[in-house]
């Protein structure tokens, strides 16, 4: 299931780490656990800082982009399928922008073009939604070596 979420991709998956240890541990005869509460929440994604830089040069549509795909990416993936039609619901825009915000945002490298119709992939470095690290460590898994793109510079999706 984890593979079905992740696809190759030609954004940087290099980061410095540090490890957090939790444990349980028996003292006096009693087990101590640390551990993490967590808060529940409505589910959310980040948007990088450089990404959010940008916004002043973005069009109206791009903006509305990155909102459809912060929204809709799923949880710990990074890809997304983008249907024209789709995007006009959300936006109340037509074909042209649509496609002059796909453009924009591959321009500034926000997500990459595929082999697949309407499909694209997103960089993990601008939008994300779920853990990171364990992204990272699922796409070094499956992946572990640079992706191929074709003569059209498109991500070349083989599943």
């Amino acid at each position: 299931q984890e593979a079905s979420k992740i696809m190759p991709t030609t954004f940087n998956l290099d980061y410095d780490s540090a490890t957090k240890s939790c444990f349980d541990e028996v003292v006096n005869g009693y087990m101590i656990s640390l551990n993490k509460d967590f808060i529940k929440k409505e589910p959310y994604s980040i948007i990088s800082i450089a990404l959010t830089l940008n916004f002043p040069k973005l069009s109206r549509p791009a903006l509305l982009l990155i909102g459809y795909i912060a929204s809709n990416i799923k949880f710990d993936s990074n890809y997304i399928d983008i249907v024209e039609r789709d995007f006009g619901v959300y936006s109340e825009l037509g074909k042209q922008s649509y496609y002059n915000a796909i453009k924009e945002l591959v321009d500034i490298k926000v997500f990459a073009i595929t082999n697949r119709k309407s499909m694209y992939v997103v960089n993990h470095n601008m939008i994300f939604k779920g853990n990171l690290e364990k992204f990272i460590a699922t796409y070094n898994e499956l992946y572990g070596k640079p992706c191929v793109v074709d003569e059209q510079g498109r991500i070349v999706i083989n599943k």
